[in-house]
């Protein structure tokens, strides 16, 4: 009879399994100090005490750069360290978990952080020595790096336009002109990464583009900080002349923009002309409300100057296509 021969190996089996169920699950690595990156920002992680550590995170996401720079003391529990202050509103709490897995850094984020109402941190972050592939060319980098300049910059002159207009009517028209101008961009920036994909120089010119539409979002946050009215009196009717040229020219290169372009690019073109109207609008009735009395012509030259800009960025979006379409021709494809 065989059977009696297995039996001390299955003894064994499952004394072996019973040692390995009691023994205690391996402690979970330590979170690593250092620099860990994803697409859009970095995470610096610092231990400054046996369950403290200090992160800094740094991160422009979407195509409209929504920026989050926070600097912030964590408890460490194992492999999570929690940053947690609850306000009455999403935009008074900060609740930020960084859980450390190996190379990796997975950071969840409740309320604000300080970043907008559309800002976040959220993401899988790689420890920066995992990193693998060819290294951004100067450009690129350079490019990036100035993009970035000019958000900050843009950020730092809406707060101070937020301090000067904190009477509700003004403080209500000007967060209705930023988040107007936010989701116009976002649209905005899903029609031109189109005009980019694939190509080598693609980031360059996108983040050249991006950075002077923050300019020219930040000029805007200037003048309305700028306590000097526009002389525009007795110019009423040249400037309602100079609005109907802008909006022929606008409707013009809206039509010979779509004319060239395929179905899905066609809605996406579409989806940003409709949100930089209500942008367009919501800006100058900020601009215009703004003042106690409002001077002649200041709203005509507000909508000219904005279609005029529109119509600027409809003739650079034509220029890009015709020159990635000489490019695939000369390459072939």
């Amino acid at each position: 009879m065989g059977y009696p021969r297995i039996a001390p190996a299955i003894a064994i089996v499952v004394a072996s399994t019973a040692i390995a169920l009691a023994a205690p699950a391996p402690a979970a690595p330590a979170p690593v100090e250092g620099r860990y990156v994803h697409s859009e920002g970095s995470l610096e992680v610092t231990r400054i005490g046996p369950n403290r550590l200090k992160l800094r995170v740094q991160t422009i996401s979407g195509p409209s750069a929504h920026i989050c720079d926070l600097e912030v003391e964590a408890a460490l529990a194992g492999d999570l360290a929690t940053h947690r202050v609850v306000g009455s509103s999403h935009m008074d709490t900060c609740v930020l978990e960084v859980r450390f897995h190996g190379d990796q850094a997975h950071v969840r984020q409740e309320g604000s952080c300080d970043c907008g109402a559309r800002g976040t941190m959220a993401g899988t972050y790689l420890r920066k020595r995992t990193l693998k592939g060819p290294a951004p060319h100067p450009m690129a980098i350079e490019a990036a790096e100035a993009e970035r300049a000019e958000a900050r910059t843009l950020l730092a002159l809406y707060r101070n336009a937020e301090r000067a207009y904190a009477a509700a009517p003004h403080r209500q028209r000007l967060a209705a002109s930023q988040a107007a101008w936010s989701r116009f961009l976002d649209a905005h920036g899903e029609f031109t990464a189109d005009l980019w994909r694939g190509e080598p120089w693609g980031l360059v010119l996108r983040s050249i583009e991006r950075r002077a539409t923050h300019a020219a979002r930040s000029a805007q946050m200037r003048a309305a900080l700028s306590e000097t009215k526009v002389a525009v009196a007795g110019e009423d009717a040249r400037m309602h002349e100079a609005l109907a040229r802008a909006d022929r020219q606008l409707n013009e290169r809206y039509k010979e923009l779509r004319g060239r372009l395929d179905g899905p690019a066609r809605q996406k073109l579409l989806t940003a002309q409709l949100a930089w109207l209500k942008y367009r609008d919501a800006e100058c009735a900020f601009q215009v409300r703004r003042w106690a009395e409002t001077p002649r012509g200041l709203e005509p030259m507000c909508l000219a100057g904005l279609t005029e800009a529109r119509v600027a960025q409809l003739e650079a979006a034509l220029e890009a296509r015709e020159q990635r379409q000489e490019w695939l021709r000369l390459r072939g494809d």
